[in-house]
């Protein structure tokens, strides 16, 4: 009888020991990985790690394209292409509505200084995104979308080029992509229906090369005698986009900033 009652005090010392001893591990492991509820919160985390290494790869990718450009010594409309001549940062976009009904812009925080200057493009996955219109204090900046009846870029659609105007309306079909009209197109004559259509370069604020979007079908988007070009990005999804300034552009803001 004493020899089963030392056995189970004997057992019971050892649970107590292994509690003790494995207590601080498993509190150690918790604290790593999080409590169930905390899920949420970590998965929110990894997204945003996610989206923060995928734009700054997006930033990489543009730096060696327009590197690459220089290299070869593309010359975009007459303009010689300079390995330092853009530069590009990252920048969020603000969950801020714009005041007036009759343009669309966009808000977005530059976490760099200086700010770009104006008329810097802004991309995202390589497609144009928009126009920087004006920057404030504290890295605030207003930025045009493609779906602003003001906006004004010229593109190349093969061996046809001109300028597509934003016409404030959308596809009718989701996601609602923004509809830009080609005006001044040369040489004359039709773009062929789901042509993609780039940035040509000529207008000193867009770099040559990025995606404006798709020529709409022709027997459906043909407004008197211009033809409609669906855009690759909807300002609405938009959560970050990369700044892309032109150095001399930069170097003239600084010049003018220097004399007032």
């Amino acid at each position: 009888m004493k020899r089963r009652a030392r056995e189970r005090t004997g057992a019971a010392g050892a649970l107590i020991a292994g509690i003790v001893f494995l207590a601080p591990a498993a509190w150690n492991t918790a604290k790593r990985h999080g409590s169930p509820t905390d899920a949420p919160a970590r998965l929110e985390d990894t997204r945003e790690h996610l989206r923060e290494t995928e734009l700054a790869a997006e930033v990489t990718r543009l730096r060696e394209e327009l590197d690459a450009a220089a290299r070869m010594r593309i010359e975009p409309a007459g303009i010689p292409a300079d390995a330092a001549r853009y530069s590009a940062q990252l920048a969020d976009v603000l969950p801020f509505a714009d005041p007036s009904g009759l343009r669309s812009a966009i808000w977005v925080y530059l976490p760099q200084s200086p700010a770009p200057p104006e008329d810097s493009a802004l991309v995202y996955q390589r497609a144009l995104a928009g126009r920087l219109m004006r920057a404030f204090p504290g890295g605030i900046a207003q930025a045009q979308t493609l779906l602003d009846r003001g906006f004004r870029v010229r593109y190349r659609c093969g061996e046809q080029s001109g300028i597509l105007a934003g016409t404030g309306r959308r596809d009718a079909q989701p996601p609602f992509l923004p509809l830009l009209e080609a005006i001044h197109t040369t040489p004359l004559g039709a773009l062929a229906p789901d042509a993609l259509v780039y940035t040509s370069g000529g207008d000193g604020i867009f770099p040559a090369g990025l995606l404006i979007g798709r020529v709409a079908a022709e027997e459906v988007e043909i407004t008197g005698n211009h033809q409609m070009v669906t855009a690759a990005l909807c300002p609405d999804d938009l959560r970050s986009v990369v700044v892309v300034c032109d150095a001399a552009r930069r170097a003239f803001s600084a010049a003018l900033e220097s004399e007032r």
